[in-house]
């Protein structure tokens, strides 16, 4: 006939499982504690915009100037927005309008300039431009592969090669400096000029 068996073994083999099972899991615990944590994607955008408009106002309210662009990408990687097809109308006392086109530009965070690149055009309009399907002419285009347009005195800089062209004139350079507050654009470098006289 079988002894039975004495219930303090029973607790203690109980208890010896209950604190080996309770290690195990505390060391599972721990490890899951040291793996580090999953990185972010810094490439990946952290916002994105489609057919974003941005209008900065004087301290009269009037527009200075006016952003558009097809999409603005943010990215945590770098510290600005790259921005597709963008262009800017900016505006002075006089009623005069500039125009800047260009492929692509470049929004540095917390700075007071944007860089296009890419086929740049800007163009001078002596008056508003009006609303209406008959397209109106500029009295001043300059071409340049590159410019930057400071925010906030909106000046224009381009040290890359730049054709202006007027009515009867056009000029080749190197460096060219536009002020729209100022309604001028001088071209300093390595000037080239060629006048078309008047029939």
């Amino acid at each position: 006939m079988a002894k039975p068996r004495k219930p303090h073994i029973n607790l203690i083999v109980l208890l010896f499982v209950t604190i080996a099972f309770a290690v195990i899991i505390q060391y599972q615990t721990g490890k899951e504690q040291l793996k580090p944590a999953p990185q972010k994607n810094q490439d990946r955008p952290d916002f994105f915009l489609k057919n974003a408009t941005t209008k900065v106002m004087d301290e009269t309210g009037k527009i200075r100037y006016k952003l558009e662009a097809d999409n603005i990408y943010h990215t945590q990687k770098q510290n600005e927005s790259k921005l597709s097809n963008p262009k800017i109308t900016a505006f002075n006392q006089d009623n005069n309008t500039w125009v800047i086109t260009a492929k692509n530009g470049t929004l540095p965070d917390h700075k007071e300039h944007l860089t296009l690149d890419d086929n740049v055009v800007t163009q001078r309009f002596k008056k508003p431009i009006e609303t209406r399907q008959e397209p109106t002419k500029s009295d001043l285009t300059a071409n340049t592969k590159q410019l930057t347009y400071y925010t906030k005195n909106q000046n224009i800089v381009s040290e890359g090669n730049v054709i202006i062209t007027t009515d009867s004139t056009v000029i080749n350079g190197g460096r060219m400096a536009a002020n729209i507050p100022a309604n001028t654009m001088e071209i300093t470098t390595n000037v080239k000029a060629s006048i078309k006289p008047k029939d």
